[in-house]
């Protein structure tokens, strides 16, 4: 079974030249991320946002570390370093799919720049 820019992809050969195809297939295959990296990334540097950082997803990160860093340093003060393990735990299992999600938005930005080449050419 494909993952969806698998099938993003086949839909697109039909699409394109097969030198526009390669030309397209080598750009995503350098941008793309890779959900196991990001779920490893996730497990053992979750806490920095790390993983978010590496799909590219910087507002998401930003976000995870602020809220992070605001429950480390409420829990000095007040509150348990619990909301702040929660925050990792459920991003866990959010992560693989937020990196496959990226990677259809690259592939479909890389496509579209080769179809504007494609019709400029054309004209």
């Amino acid at each position: 079974m494909l993952n969806p820019a698998e099938s993003l992809l086949k839909e697109m050969r039909s699409k394109l030249s097969i030198t526009e195809m390669i030309a397209l297939e080598k750009e995503y295959h350098v941008a793309k991320k890779h959900p196991t990296l990001a779920l490893a990334l996730s497990w053992f540097l979750g806490w920095l946002a790390i993983d978010r950082f590496y799909i590219g997803d910087v507002k998401f990160a930003l976000g995870k570390l602020l809220a992070i860093l605001l429950c480390l340093i409420t829990a000095v003060l007040v509150l348990p370093v619990g909301i702040a393990v929660l925050i990792w735990f459920v991003d866990l299992f959010k992560i693989m799919k937020a990196t496959e999600a990226r990677n259809i938005k690259t592939l479909e930005s890389i496509y579209a720049k080769a179809l504007m080449r494609k019709f400029r050419r054309s004209e």
